[in-house]
């Protein structure tokens, strides 16, 4: 299962879907691109979230990163992620890190 997660600025977001995505294949293939900081709050913020995609790494899943360098805001920042996971894989599943999914989603 190809999985993107488009990130910026909700911990909670992204360590519920990775655990989410693991919790139903331990084995799935997540691919997370975070937009750059528009702040230093969001920049250290976007250290944790870091800190949580590299503790995740070696787990049985396989994770891939993308963390842009400069903010290209919400459109553009979208489309490059978008752009970058089908570079990878030829389908998949695209959240983004605000949102809740059910029991059953990824069934």
């Amino acid at each position: 299962m190809n999985i993107l997660i488009i990130a910026y600025s909700r911990y909670d977001g992204l360590k519920r879907l990775i655990e989410c995505a693991l919790h139903f294949d331990s084995h799935a293939n997540i691919f997370v691109s975070m937009d750059g900081a528009k702040s230093d709050q969001i920049l250290s913020l976007q250290g944790q979230m870091k800190d949580l995609i590299y503790s995740h790494l070696g787990l049985g899943a396989q994770i891939h990163y993308q963390f842009l360098e400069e903010n290209n805001g919400v459109a553009a920042g979208v489309i490059k992620a978008i752009d970058w996971f089908f570079t990878q894989v030829d389908s998949g599943i695209i959240l983004e890190d605000d949102l809740v999914v059910a029991d059953g989603f990824f069934k």
